[in-house]
């Protein structure tokens, strides 16, 4: 095969190209090693209980106890001391998951309160559609990202742990019930009582937020003293943001000023559907362009860093989120401090969570590419306009021929690695009324890093649709629209850049 100056050239931009991406490429964390740490909780419940833990029907008292759930990591995030709730699970315990309970009657909890938690601890509430044991290991979860010196605490109001026709009005009916806030309210009284020297950190998720704002709100008015409790933190509120910022918050401002944080984001599309169903009316924990901003209230939005989260509610499984918690609860970092650009909206100050560790701009962020491909009878410059991560659609010049191709490729797989199927239809003229229409398509696979740069290689067959008179025989466009040396031939190399184009206008 024969090659021209000008291909040599190309090629060889290509070549080393992507050789400067890979050299600047940093490689990942090792993520293979396995680890199952067995944390240790307290728990308090209106469930009722069964065999060897809860179901999801209410029980008119309080139950008490300890709880272990075993993790399986596929990471160790390094601590400054070695906690006392967790440990390294032994040979011995081959299972995972939430270990049978151990109830307590309300002397002993007390007691393995007050030990438990002598310097700094969190009570976390879930959220909707939870079992007693999905409660369980978002706490351990949590716990052992914060590495939080004193034993995590849980409470678990009975919700159904189900996602089906009326079953999000059933757990709301339950948090709006006079016992179910009076159950937690007596939980955070007895927590706060007994705990010991530490501070306790609040924090709930979800419809979790609910329950939790309104028995504050409750043991605000009854004057309980809050000086124990060091942050209050909602994320993915399922609240009415118009009812928080009217009705709520300022009931809550006196009690728990500059401790309320709301963790927020711009692409949770289950706080959509819960807009959706109380009638579009915006849900607290909503970001971006739909953001609730009230004065004294810290609101980070988690909206940049929400990549590849499905519907992206829950927000404390998010790195960013995570490690914004870790440097305020675990390290006390002050916010100015922290990852985060601050914004102001008509007055109102909010705080724009980045991450620097882990990435969050990926490929999903980006709509528009500029491409170059060869190819041994085509090589083409391409502009490409992607509508979502999975469709592109591009118009390209062809090298070596006038205007004009179109094409649309089918992205099998939506990560950095993707499969996919390209078809176009090209238009050549090389002059001399010597042109032709070819359709061309087939599988191809490409290699792309978060930062819009990737290389592909493409395999494709040509059927001519038609031809002029002028079209030499063997000449180098009869070659190509005859599929001359196919297989071999089919294949193009293509260099892509993706870039954000909203971004470009900013």
């Amino acid at each position: 095969m024969n090659f021209s100056p000008t291909k040599t050239l190309f090629i060889f931009s290509l070549l080393l190209a992507w050789t400067t991406l890979a050299q600047g490429q940093v490689k990942p964390l090792e993520t293979s090693r396995n680890y199952y740490p067995v944390i240790s909780i307290l728990y308090g419940t209106d469930r009722a209980p069964e065999k060897t833990s809860f179901n999801g029907k209410s029980s008119p008292t309080l139950s008490y106890g300890q709880a272990q759930y075993i993790l399986h990591l596929h990471y160790f995030r390094k601590s400054d001391d070695i906690q006392k709730w967790w440990r390294p699970r032994v040979p011995s315990e081959k299972k995972i998951g939430l270990q049978p309970v151990s109830p307590m009657d309300e002397k002993s909890f007390d007691q393995a309160l007050h030990h438990g938690t002598n310097n700094q601890t969190f009570l976390y509430v879930h959220g909707f559609s939870t079992t007693f044991e999905e409660g369980a290991k978002e706490a351990a979860q949590i716990a052992y990202d914060l590495q939080l010196p004193g034993k995590p605490l849980l409470y678990s109001w009975p919700s159904h742990g189900n996602i089906s026709v009326g079953d999000y009005e059933v757990d709301q009916e339950t948090v709006n019930q006079t016992r179910s806030i009076d159950h937690l309210k007596t939980f955070i009284r007895q927590v706060l009582r007994e705990s010991g020297r530490g501070r306790v950190d609040l924090v709930g998720f979800s419809m979790g937020t609910y329950l939790l704002t309104r028995a504050l709100m409750e043991l605000a008015d009854e004057g309980q003293d809050f000086s124990k409790v060091g942050a209050v933190i909602l994320i993915s509120a399922d609240i009415d943001a118009e009812d928080f910022k009217n009705l709520y918050y300022p009931k809550l401002r006196k009690a728990l000023d500059g401790k309320l944080s709301l963790y927020v984001s711009g692409r949770d599309e289950a706080l959509e559907l819960s807009a959706s169903f109380h009638h579009g009316r915006l849900r607290l924990g909503q970001g971006d362009g739909k953001v609730t901003l009230i004065d004294g209230l810290t609101t980070i939005d988690a909206t940049q860093s929400s990549q590849d989260c499905g519907i992206c509610h829950g927000l404390s499984q998010i790195n960013g989120v995570i490690n914004d918690m870790y440097l305020s609860l675990h390290q006390g970092i002050p916010l100015k401090k922290r990852l985060v650009d601050d914004y102001d909206n008509d007055g109102k100050k909010y705080y724009m969570l980045f991450d620097n560790v882990h990435s969050i701009e990926t490929i999903q962020d980006h709509n528009f590419a500029i491409a170059g491909q060869l190819g041994t009878y085509l090589n083409t410059i391409k502009f490409i306009w992607l509508p979502t991560p999975a469709l592109e659609l591009a118009a390209g010049i062809n090298h070596g021929f006038l205007p004009t191709q179109l094409e649309l490729r089918w992205n099998l797989e939506d990560s950095n690695l993707r499969l996919y199927l390209n078809a176009g239809i090209d238009y050549y003229d090389q002059g001399n009324s010597s042109t032709a229409w070819a359709a061309h398509g087939g599988p191809g696979v490409e290699l792309v890093s978060d930062s819009g740069l990737g290389l592909s290689l493409e395999w494709d067959g040509v059927k001519e649709l038609s031809r002029s008179s002028a079209v030499i025989s063997g000449s180098y466009l009869d070659r190509f629209l005859t599929n001359d040396g196919f297989p071999l031939s089919g294949f193009r190399l293509q260099l892509i850049k993706y870039f954000d184009f909203n971004k470009l206008l900013n």
